[in-house]
């Protein structure tokens, strides 16, 4: 597949405020570790950041996406190989369509082999895609066609916001290939 993608990262990260998320993290991390050092402050405080940079460079965009859309009803159709022959594509117009996805990521902070601090997050990440084309052929997602995008993503922690990104509506381009493409389970 060709590289048309971007990470949660690439899309919204911003090293400032994933300072101030990670600052939060550290208050109650360091209170379960009860961590007193200034040492460990300032270690336990980097990992969370570095550890929230590498959630959101690990959740991709597109992929995000095209889970989403392989779970359509609408698409349930498209498995039937003898209306559908594998040899002809089919582009769909997508009305309007919300796309959310949520995850559990963990953050662990060893000192040593010692667990320091083991917090769960909550991750949830939501986008409305708007004009968009889908060509399916052979049961698979083949490409994205043109339209256009907004996006948010939130991290909480125990029910706290500590982090929280929006785009404006963002084109996307003009197609997203993908390859052998992304089969429609059934569902």
């Amino acid at each position: 597949m060709a590289k048309n993608t971007a990470s949660l990262y690439d899309t919204f990260g911003n090293g400032k405020d994933l300072a101030a998320a990670a600052r939060e993290l550290r208050t109650d991390g360091l209170r379960t570790a009860a961590a007193k050092s200034s040492t460990a402050v300032q270690l336990v405080e980097e990992e969370m950041q570095a550890a929230l940079e590498k959630i959101l460079r690990e959740l991709d965009v597109v992929h995000l996406a095209l889970r989403a859309w392989q779970t359509m009803r609408d698409l349930q159709k498209y498995r039937d190989r003898n209306k559908y022959p594998p040899d002809v594509a089919t582009v769909l117009s997508l009305a309007d369509h919300t796309v959310k996805s949520q995850h559990r990521p963990r953050i662990e902070v060893l000192l040593g082999e010692k667990p320091l601090v083991s917090l769960t997050l909550d991750l949830e990440f939501a986008a409305v895609f708007e004009g968009l084309a889908l060509t399916v052929q052979d049961a698979r997602i083949c490409r994205i066609g043109t339209g256009r995008c907004r996006a948010e993503v939130s991290l909480s922690y125990k029910k706290n916001k500590l982090w929280k990104q929006a785009t404006q509506n963002v084109p996307l381009p003009g197609t997203i290939d993908l390859g052998k493409g992304f089969a429609i389970p059934a569902i």
